[in-house]
């Protein structure tokens, strides 16, 4: 039974994340390509860009593919973030973006269509590439993008536009070939706008910067050329699976155990343990105890079992 919970634990410790678009998943859908190119610090909780954030004005926040709510707080923390001058980074296609666009008094919107593009694609019309960019875009010096199953933007003006689609791509409510319901470009799929003294940056797709793409085009040059600064990687709006919350609990079992103060607590508790069943022999057998627990424990350090083993002494003597 112990070995069996020894190996689980072992399997859990050592085994990558395969969460989508988390940092320390090393498969196709996960971002730790991202996070050697950027080094971006990752914050669970948004209270904490506070502390992690010393210059707004030059660092970069990315929320890639939110799932979760972002609740009132979050908004707020969000907007006086910009206000201050930093820079957002949202990507986002068919989660919980619009929240965030809502609260924060905006008409940007990810439509939430799917976008194709049968002529300028990679592999098939769901990965199409764009590189329609505007003056502004074409200031992150990147010729061209792919996605992965983007959506569009709607609600942004011409003036914030920075990537457009193709005039062969088109939206529909299925994933087949277009018909007379669908609608043709060309789409904006990026955009920047100013928050206050900040910016905004919209990307109608999530998948954009994972593994699987970040190699691809010049998606790469594009998250090099976005962030600035400090850069923060949101992880409170990420859905985890309970591998990764396993994961995390046990790092942070380890961390706690690494503390001093912890370390030599547990060898004092461990001395104690190992004379307390032999408190019942003669006091001539103790010298020879010392020396016996040392032999089995010789990481343990002799002054602390000595001291350990002269209060227990006292202890026999009252």
């Amino acid at each position: 039974m112990v070995a069996s919970v020894v190996a689980l634990v072992g399997l859990t410790w050592f085994y990558p994340s395969v969460d989508d678009l988390f940092v320390e998943n090393p498969f196709w859908n996960g971002l730790s390509d991202v996070y050697v190119a950027v080094q971006p610090v990752r914050v669970g909780n948004l209270t904490q860009l506070v502390d992690v954030v010393g210059d707004v004005s030059n660092s970069t926040v990315l929320f890639l593919g939110p799932s979760k709510p972002f609740w009132v707080s979050d908004v707020e923390i969000i907007g006086s973030y910009l206000g201050s001058g930093g820079t957002v980074v949202l990507a986002d296609d068919f989660g919980s973006g619009n929240m965030l666009l809502e609260g924060l008094g905006l008409d940007a919107r990810f439509s939430g269509l799917l976008m194709q593009d049968p002529l300028f694609k990679d592999r098939a019309s769901l990965l199409p590439v764009a590189y329609n960019f505007t003056s502004g875009g074409s200031a992150l010096g990147v010729r061209y993008v792919e996605f992965n199953y983007p959506t569009v933007l709607t609600g942004v003006s011409d003036a914030n536009v920075l990537l457009w689609s193709t005039y062969f791509s088109y939206v529909s409510v299925g994933v087949s070939q277009p018909g007379d319901s669908s609608t043709y470009g060309p789409f904006p799929l990026m955009a920047s706008m100013r928050v206050g003294k900040g910016t905004l940056i919209l990307i109608a797709d999530s998948s954009t910067f994972i593994n699987g793409m970040y190699g691809l085009g010049d998606n790469a040059a594009l998250l090099r050329g976005l962030v600035r600064g400090t850069v923060v990687i949101d992880e409170s709006h990420s859905v985890t699976s309970l591998l990764t919350i396993i994961k995390e609990a046990l790092v942070a079992i380890y961390a706690f155990l690494s503390l001093t103060e912890i370390r030599w607590g547990l060898v004092a508790v461990g001395v104690v343990a190992g004379f307390k069943v032999k408190w019942d022999k003669p006091v001539e057998d103790r010298e020879d105890e010392v020396a016996a627990t040392l032999r089995s424990h010789p990481e343990w350090d002799r002054k602390l079992v000595e001291s350990v083993d002269e209060l227990r002494r006292k202890t026999d003597a009252g």
